[in-house]
């Protein structure tokens, strides 16, 4: 049996199943694809207008989430920069300890995060 190899160019349309553990971002897809009114004859254009509809979207979206990852970051920093002046202090509690490496252990989730969407796909999300 032959196996062929076909080249049909660039991929219009770059997707990651990272997005869907993302909270939300399946719900907007849905949403959005469902609410994309498009009238238009040809089938092919249709599908298209509504991948752009998508697409905008989701760059809205992904703007929104960066913001908010950006406010927790700060948000955990500062409560981190404080656990860690009470450590340094000698007043530090077992419970201080235990917090700060929970707050530590967030911020990597939230950098984990942060550079998946700034990742060079996203970034060029604009040229498909």
């Amino acid at each position: 049996m032959r196996e062929a190899h076909y080249d049909y160019g660039r991929i219009p349309f770059k997707f990651f199943h990272y997005c869907f553990e993302l909270d939300g971002f399946d719900k907007l897809v849905e949403q959005t694809w469902l609410e994309a009114n498009v009238n238009d004859q040809n089938s092919y254009s249709k599908f298209m207008n509504k991948l752009k509809y998508l697409k905008e979207k989701i760059r809205i979206w992904v703007r929104i989430h960066k913001e908010s990852l950006n406010s927790r970051k700060s948000i955990l920093k500062a409560e981190l920069a404080d656990l860690d002046g009470v450590i340094d202090k000698g007043e530090g509690s077992d419970a201080d300890g235990n917090r700060r490496r929970e707050v530590v252990r967030l911020i990597q989730e939230v950098e984990k995060v942060d550079f998946f969407l700034n990742d060079k796909y996203i970034k060029n999300l604009a040229r498909c």
